[in-house]
């Protein structure tokens, strides 16, 4: 998370932690839901990542997400409908493929200097 949090506030992006789904859902609920994309680990203690979402989703519609998982996007895939636009960054990744994928989350096409 620290990683991540560090790598996305160096190239502009105003960042929000949480760590675990629960507070992910507490912030978003303080925010009023003016999130623009969420970042999420799949598994996470107290609430998942697809838990979180799909609270969020039913509270405030739907949000941009990019999901981070070691595991296999079919280990969660069924847990919940999800956003069309979702997606799945594997672990281990490098920093360039977070921003890529944030990118095409968020403009439709990888990232060069996103924000």
């Amino acid at each position: 998370r620290v990683v991540v949090s560090r790598a996305l506030r160096r190239v502009g992006y105003a960042v929000v932690e949480a760590e675990d789904g629960l507070a992910g859902l507490e912030a978003v609920r303080e925010a009023a839901g003016a999130v623009d994309l969420i970042v999420s680990d799949v598994v996470m203690p107290r609430l998942s990542g697809v838990e979180m979402y799909s609270a969020i989703r039913a509270e405030f519609g739907p949000i941009p997400v990019l999901f981070i998982s070691g595991y296999p996007a079919t280990d969660f895939a069924g847990e919940s409908e999800l956003d069309p636009e979702w997606r799945l960054l594997k672990k281990p990744f490098e920093i360039a493929e977070l921003l890529d994928s944030i990118g095409m989350l968020t403009t439709g096409s990888a990232a060069e200097d996103v924000p």
